[in-house]
């Protein structure tokens, strides 16, 4: 009736889980204190922005093989953050992943009624929030190819990854100066609500567009049904409902620069002033724009700056982008110029469209309430960010339910329901206490284990659905004109949608 669960750290960072002190199951679970892993969206609704796992646990040290000054541990130089953790549970013959990840921080706690350290635990999507990129620009493209230029820039191995192509062409695509974790999100974005990054048990950064829940069995068949009572699966207390009011948006309005490359170079940035180099000194100039550019050519003498003295060479770190770091060396003797400057193409701003799109009635009905400006797509074209602002509408122009629901293990169709659920997984909440009766998706999943006792608490937000009686062309019942009428804009049927190369011309609605 209970899993056998693996708590595992690389600490020979060695890309296995097989030497020796890397099982630290046992240590883990004589502690008492709970091992934690969450992950998913920062709130349990579709449209809520990215939340890098977590996850934690106590290590017994009476051993002392986790002090970092303890030489004679046969751990000694290898018990630091950055090393690669795998927690697993194996039920009824099946292992499923709870959580990949790398040790965060190790916190010793030496009191003698302790002797332990507490591990915390990061996956890759969190620690992207410390890794700053700056990538060259980039033209026309979709948003899971961006997804992959920032994974390099941030140096995530390239074998680590599971990306859908996305729905959005972006116009144009740079990151500058910026986390890597808030450059995903942007391009999340501009994907649009639906879209989703996360980090699987087998340590891949995944990114799935906005469709992907109309095409993915999981998402589109129920996988289970969950009840407060009666047949099991049944979840636990504590279980909380969330109505939904104060997550209504009902206006969408937001500013989408069209940019276009100047036909002419020019220079985008500059400096002045005298600098003195001595004889085979290289300095290294930042060169930031206010736009980005490509087509950077490396400084030249008698145009870009004024050599007093001297010679010199000069080379740039990269051509496009919207900053750049100038070399400049000197050759042959000392050097005295004056002033620098870089010329490039750059893509303003040409004009700026605002998108705006509203529901007269929710207005009416609960006031009116936007869409937050720093989740505006920004980066997405004109058609997809127009597209993007029907999907928020018909998500959430009414209000869409959420709950938490608790299963506790030791009944095995629970157990099975905590192990084998994950993010975007389609079950259906029968629940007695609110009246919810509904399909939802899974948005946000937390576990806690201690000993044989396993708790998990699933986000769960209510799916929105087409009215009844909408138009499909080419059904003898439902494609009569005069019987049929308009779906809601912005909101697709899995069982309807024209999806090319799987849909029937005739059989099927358009999408967004």
């Amino acid at each position: 009736m209970n899993a056998d669960y693996e708590v595992a750290v690389d600490w020979a960072a060695d890309g296995t889980f097989t030497a020796a002190g890397d099982d630290v199951t046992a240590r883990v679970f004589d502690r008492g204190t709970p091992l934690t892993a969450q992950y998913g969206r920062e709130q349990a609704r579709a449209f809520a922005p990215l939340a890098g796992g977590r996850g934690q646990f106590e290590l017994n040290n009476f051993s002392r093989d986790y002090l970092p000054d303890n030489t004679a541990s046969p751990l000694a130089g290898k018990v630091r953050p950055g090393r690669e953790v795998r927690i697993r549970a194996t039920y009824g013959g099946v292992t499923y992943g709870l959580m990949r990840g790398v040790v965060d921080d190790i916190e010793l706690l030496p009191a003698i009624e302790q002797r332990s350290v507490q591990v915390s635990v990061l996956d890759g999507l969190s620690r992207l929030r410390r890794v700053q990129v700056s990538t060259p620009l980039y033209q026309g493209l979709r948003t899971g190819q961006a997804v992959g230029l920032l994974l390099d820039a941030a140096g995530w191995p390239a074998g680590r990854r599971d990306l859908d192509v996305g729905g959005t062409v972006m116009p144009w695509w740079w990151a500058d100066g910026t986390d890597a974790f808030t450059a995903l999100q942007a391009i999340l974005d501009a994907e649009g609500p639906g879209s989703l990054a996360a980090v699987d048990i087998d340590g891949r950064l995944v990114f799935r567009d906005r469709h992907h829940r109309l095409v993915r069995a999981r998402s589109t068949t129920v996988q289970a049904t969950w009840r407060s009572t009666g047949i099991e699966p049944c979840y636990s207390a504590p279980a909380s409902y969330q109505a939904g009011w104060a997550d209504i948006v009902n206006d969408v309005t937001y500013p989408v620069a069209v940019r276009v490359p100047s036909g002419q170079m020019a220079t985008v940035w500059q400096m002045t002033g005298p600098r003195s180099l001595v004889d085979g000194e290289t300095i290294a100039l930042t060169a930031q724009s206010g736009d980005p550019f490509f087509g950077a050519v490396p400084p030249v003498a008698g145009v870009d700056f004024q050599l007093v003295s001297g010679a010199v060479t000069t080379a740039l770190s990269r051509t496009s982008g919207q900053s750049v770091t100038v070399l400049v060396t000197a050759v042959g003797g000392p050097v005295q110029l004056d002033g620098m400057a870089v010329r490039a193409y750059p893509v303003p701003v040409q004009t700026t469209v605002e998108v705006h799109a509203e529901d007269p009635s929710s207005i009416a009905e609960v006031g009116r309430q936007s869409w937050p400006s720093d989740r505006a797509p920004t980066l997405a074209s004109l058609p997809d960010a127009t597209a993007i602002a029907d999907v928020i509408l018909a998500g959430r122009a009414r209000r869409q339910p959420t709950m938490t629901v608790t299963f506790r293990g030791g009944v095995p169709a629970r157990l099975r329901q905590q192990l084998a659920r994950d993010l975007s997984d389609r079950v259906r909440v029968i629940d007695g206490g609110t009246g919810l009766d509904a399909d939802c998706w899974v948005e946000r999943i937390e576990h806690s284990v201690s000993g044989a006792d396993h708790v998990t608490a699933f986000g769960v937000e209510r799916i929105p659905a087409q009215p009844a009686g909408v138009l499909v062309l080419g059904d003898t019942i439902r494609g009569k004109l005069g019987t049929g009428r308009l779906g809601t804009t912005g909101l697709d049927d899995p069982a309807a949608v024209f999806i090319v190369g799987a849909g029937v011309l005739g059989a099927n609605l358009l999408g967004h």
